[in-house]
């Protein structure tokens, strides 16, 4: 400092008064007080009855500082130090920075500075000191001790809760408790979550009001639930747009084909009273009718049962009837005969068998048979469903073409596929063989 404005027991001191060298600085009762190398004290600021201000002070290296005793000094302006201020003093120790330098403490009462690191590197800790460096192939400056969440640079990979990646993005969560949480913004308008293929083709994506969507529209990409030895428990063809059950190859034809050898298609069971309760039926809507034991179906204006669609009548021809024993079924022509002929067993034998199947509607009905009457003729037994509805005796002394016999007050219980079976069982007396010459066979009602 060349000089100094002073006041010395009131009186001031201009900077002519050459006051030069170095300059101690202490406060005493609320004056700053000055001493240079003739250790003669003076007073820096405006005292009592005198004016101006002090608007900078620049303190020169290599004063140790700044000591003030008493009170605080009030500075307006600025205070420049030219040297270091120590830690211990409210200062760093050090002089100088570089940008992107950061500070950290290496004792009590000293600062160092740590230069920024390199591009693309993580800040580390030893356990003492911070310290920059490369990101090891396999870790994460966000890897804990517990695996909370662990980063593996090398495979890209991301996981939580273990340090084994089971995917790009694992997460091994704790027992009953939330593993994964997304959750929508109260306007979401975009999908809260997608996956997409190779492409960029959205298979798979959840809505922000919480929809699920599989392939969305557009996309011919399939849908499958496989379970438990079957790999199509559930298929949805997306080019297709129909619905297979256990088969990945659903009929072009059907919305829904659902295949199987072992098991059938259940539909809802309930009482008539149930089903007449149903609100808004649509039309075509069916049950299982428990009280009737049948099929009820809405037509769009009344319920009415299935049955009363199936025939009324059934009409057989013996020459389809299926043997069951005995040689197979033989033509004979004979215009005697109004078809012309008749079917009979080959060498007929005692309980030679057949069978035939029909379509009916529940009711009582009055069975026929249609043929020819002869000597060698056999008694037949008659069953529905391995019921026995009767007989008749087939045998006469002469031959007796056109013959029609009758069982009356069959009783089919439900509608639908009966079984019709013939045995000859038995045989008149009288007659020498067992032979059934046969055209035809039907039921019908009264009605009809």
């Amino acid at each position: 400092m060349t000089a100094i404005d002073r006041l010395l027991q009131g009186n001031a001191l201009s900077g002519s008064d050459g006051l030069t060298g170095y300059l101690s600085l202490f406060a005493t009762n609320g004056t700053l007080y000055g001493i240079n190398n003739t250790a003669t004290p003076y007073v820096i600021g405006p005292q009592a009855g005198g004016g101006g201000s002090v608007t900078s002070v620049t303190v020169l290296a290599p004063i140790p500082g700044l000591s003030v005793a008493g009170n605080n000094i009030t500075v307006n302006g600025t205070i420049i130090i030219t040297g270091t201020l120590l830690p211990g003093a409210g200062g760093t120790g050090i002089g100088a920075y570089t940008a992107g330098d950061l500070l950290y403490a290496t004792a009590a009462q000293t600062l160092a500075k740590l230069a920024i690191g390199a591009n693309d590197r993580a800040l580390f800790s030893d356990g003492t000191l911070p310290y920059w460096g490369t990101l090891p192939a396999a870790s994460s400056p966000w890897r804990t001790d517990t695996n909370v969440v662990n980063l593996v640079t090398d495979t890209d990979t991301v996981t939580i809760g273990s340090a084994t990646a089971g995917g790009k993005l694992f997460v091994d969560g704790d027992a009953d408790e939330v593993q994964l949480q997304v959750q929508a913004n109260g306007s979401q308008s975009a999908y809260l979550a997608t996956f997409e293929d190779s492409a960029g083709n959205v298979q798979v994506a959840i809505s922000g009001n919480g929809d699920v969507i599989i392939n969305e529209e557009g996309n011919d990409a399939n849908f499958r639930v496989e379970t438990d030895g079957n790999a199509n428990a559930l298929f949805v063809d997306g080019g297709s747009n129909n619905v297979g059950m256990n088969t990945a190859t659903p009929d072009a034809s059907a919305m829904l084909d659902i295949t199987s050898t072992a098991k059938g298609v259940l539909i809802p069971r309930m009482t008539t009273a149930q089903f007449a309760a149903i609100s808004s039926k649509a039309t075509g809507l069916l049950a299982w009718d428990t009280d009737k034991k049948e099929i009820s179906e809405y037509d769009g204006s009344a319920v009415r049962s299935i049955a009363a669609r199936m025939p009324q009548r059934a009409t057989m021809a013996h020459r389809e009837a299926t043997v069951t024993a005995g040689n197979a079924l033989i033509a004979v022509v004979n215009a005697i005969q109004i078809d012309n002929g008749w079917f009979t067993q080959n060498t007929a034998a005692q309980n030679d068998a057949f069978t035939h199947q029909f379509y009916i509607a529940a009711g009582t009905y009055t069975f026929y048979a249609f043929g020819l009457t002869y000597l060698d003729a056999a008694i037949v037994t008659w069953s529905i469903d391995g019921g026995s509805i009767g007989t008749m005796d087939w045998y006469s002394a002469g031959l007796g073409p056109n013959t029609i016999k009758s069982i009356g007050s069959v009783v089919i219980a439900t509608s639908g596929l009966h079984t019709l079976a013939g045995v000859a069982a038995t045989k008149n007396a009288s007659s020498s063989a067992y032979n059934l010459y046969l055209n035809h066979y039907w039921l019908k009602q009264a009605s009809d």
